[in-house]
């Protein structure tokens, strides 16, 4: 009898010992989930408060803006700020007010230089067919026409 009371008592601290390992492993990986949470908790609430401190600086810009839009609108016609049901918006009154002024008037543009003349200039520079077709966004076929039309 005494060989089966050792023999029992070995199993079970044998069987007590693996539990206890198994317990350390798995509170070990236990502990490291939870520092992986805690690192990834301290990005995202890094990430939240650059957002808010995004959303507010957005937030004083479009005051800004707003703010600017009424002061225009005071500057120009103080019946401006005032919403009305019947008128639309403010801004709808803007701009309609802008389509009724005469457009500004345009000072002439530069003569533009024609796609021959720009062909030639290029080529003059030393720059090649695929070059020159590249940059101009044609074919290198049409460069080389142009060029042996013009130098004809």
């Amino acid at each position: 009898m005494r060989i089966e009371y050792y023999a029992f008592a070995s199993f079970l601290t044998g069987l007590i010992c693996l539990i206890a390992i198994i317990c350390k492993v798995l509170f070990a990986n236990i502990k490291q989930q939870y520092k992986l949470l805690d690192e990834k908790e301290t990005k995202v609430l890094k990430l939240y408060q650059a957002v808010e401190s995004i959303m507010e600086e957005f937030s004083d810009q479009v005051q800004a803006a707003t703010e600017e839009i009424r002061g225009f609108g005071a500057k120009r016609e103080p019946a401006l700020l005032t919403i009305k049901n019947d008128s639309g918006s403010v801004f709808q009154r803007v701009f309609e007010e802008a389509a009724m002024q005469p457009p500004p008037t345009c000072v002439e543009a530069p003569k533009k230089q024609t796609r021959n003349e720009a062909i030639l200039a290029l080529a003059e520079e030393g720059k090649t067919d695929a070059q020159i077709a590249s940059e101009l966004g044609i074919t290198q076929n049409e460069v080389r026409l142009i060029y042996s039309l013009t130098r004809s």
